[in-house]
């Protein structure tokens, strides 16, 4: 009865830490359609709930070109502006309902304004160059707006994301009914799930007991979360090539935009971690480092000092995320890395407060 009371208990109050994200993984079948130049694109005409147990309960819907959008016409009507959302997930609005999503919420903030929305699951930088060129461009935009995750510096390879995802530190191919035991008290207990999240949050503990061969041994890089592993103090090789990449690629978007006469706006999406302490110390728990392995503030200022020299505008709403977090709000789902409601809200605050007067 204790150990019930105490289940109750922790399924209330307990938030465990984000899984690694693979329900919505960039697939041929289902909501996906393999695409010879992008990888992958949304299926057109779809209206699904989407859901994750202990996070989020959502629907979504896309439309006859497979965006989350209302339908539009290329042709723009006279008098309106219209605004193009790039993005992966976040941009797409992964956990939430249609209305919530950012892209909606700033078109029914600005006056004679339409938002269309391009996000799509999984995409990187590169494949939303070339979506804009494809697809982005008929909708004659007046600015294009690309949400920037830190994730991108690492997903250059969009084929990498139809490989297998694992969470890190868990053991490749581990069977028996040890493990069956582990994976049934993971998906199906609260207390269970604190007990671990608290001894693998206790650094001196797990190097104790690796040392003594009670848990696998630490991670490294590759186990890191795509979306911290930028925040590093010393990067790698690969880093360091995908950040001038990733820089690049955005700087090629902002000359063919202003060839076309369209504005550019850059949105860093804040990670979860950089917001909430203990999603960083949730997210290394099973990796061999330590906090002071990290600057979580580093990519966004390079970032903003890189794109501020080509006058490109950029939404960095860090201290605003924490500033809200401290307020006692939860910005992103629980359990989950991505913005809950609130978290597009406040990033809708963000970006229109950037676009300036020509769109109040």
């Amino acid at each position: 009865m204790s150990l019930l009371v105490v289940e109750l208990v922790a399924r209330e109050f307990y938030a465990p830490p984000p899984k690694v994200m693979d329900a919505f993984r960039a697939s041929p079948t289902g909501n996906y359609r393999r695409d010879p130049l992008l990888g992958w694109m949304p299926r057109e005409s779809r209206h699904e709930r989407h859901t994750q147990e202990g996070s989020f309960d959502s629907t979504f819907t896309t439309n006859s070109h497979g965006l989350r959008n209302p339908e539009v016409a290329y042709e723009k009507p006279p008098g309106i502006r219209r605004i193009v959302v790039l993005g992966d997930s976040f941009a797409w609005g992964y956990g939430v309902n249609d209305e919530e999503v950012f892209s909606r919420r700033l078109e029914s903030a600005l006056h004679h304004t339409e938002v269309i929305n391009l996000g799509v699951v999984g995409y990187g930088t590169r494949q939303e160059f070339l979506y804009l060129q494809r697809e982005g461009m008929k909708y004659h935009p007046d600015t294009v707006v690309v949400a920037v995750c830190m994730n991108d510096f690492l997903w250059k390879d969009y084929l990498r994301l139809h490989d297998s995802v694992r969470k890190p530190g868990a053991v490749v191919g581990e069977t028996g009914w040890i493990h069956r035991v582990k994976k049934t008290l993971s998906e199906h207990s609260a207390l269970y799930e604190l007990l671990v999240t608290s001894v693998n949050t206790n650094k001196p503990l797990v190097n104790w007991l690796v040392d003594h061969h009670v848990k696998e041994g630490l991670g490294g890089f590759d186990d890191l979360d795509d979306a911290l592993a930028p925040s590093l103090v010393n990067y790698p090789e690969k880093l360091s090539h995908d950040y001038v990449a990733t820089i690049e690629e955005l700087r090629q978007m902002h000359d063919y935009l202003s060839a076309h006469h369209v504005d550019l706006v850059v949105a860093l999406i804040p990670a979860a971690q950089v917001i909430e302490q203990n999603r960083l110390h949730a997210s290394i728990s099973y990796l061999a480092y330590d906090t002071k392995d990290f600057d979580i503030d580093k990519p966004y200022r390079q970032i903003e000092s890189e794109l501020r020299r080509i006058a490109v505008p950029v939404v960095n709403p860090i201290t605003a995320f924490r500033d809200r977090t401290g307020n006692g709000v939860s910005l992103y789902h629980r359990g989950d890395s991505h913005f809950s409601a609130a978290g597009h809200a406040l990033f809708t605050e963000e970006i229109r407060r950037t676009l300036g007067p020509r769109y109040q």
